[in-house]
């Protein structure tokens, strides 16, 4: 992986550089082996900031996982269990999303 790529915080700089290969390298990089349902998260919040230009707090990337992509059952700890440093940090590390503003 070229560290030109990515910030100091290991976060991509080109958004548009991402593709899956990549995102199986930085999680990897994290220590992960990403399952269907890592994936499934991930491609949700792509399309979560794709579609509101930021990415989303725990409860509204929650509700939005609930409401928009039908898991009525997903909660804080099942997210957790898939990304163990935080599902919206480290989720939008490997989605090549850029560092949450509300994440330290």
């Amino acid at each position: 992986m070229s560290l030109k790529l990515f910030n100091q915080n290991g976060y991509l700089l080109d958004l548009q550089m991402w593709n899956e290969a990549l995102a199986e390298e930085i999680a990897e990089q994290e220590c992960l082996t990403l399952s269907p349902a890592h994936w499934e998260i991930l491609r949700a919040l792509r399309q979560f900031y794709q579609q509101y230009a930021t990415l989303p707090t725990m409860r509204a990337f929650l509700n939005y996982l609930q409401r928009e992509c039908d898991l009525k059952d997903i909660d804080s700890p099942q997210l957790y269990a898939l990304f163990p440093k935080g599902p919206i940090a480290q989720g939008a590390k490997i989605a090549g999303l850029p560092k949450p503003k509300h994440c330290i």
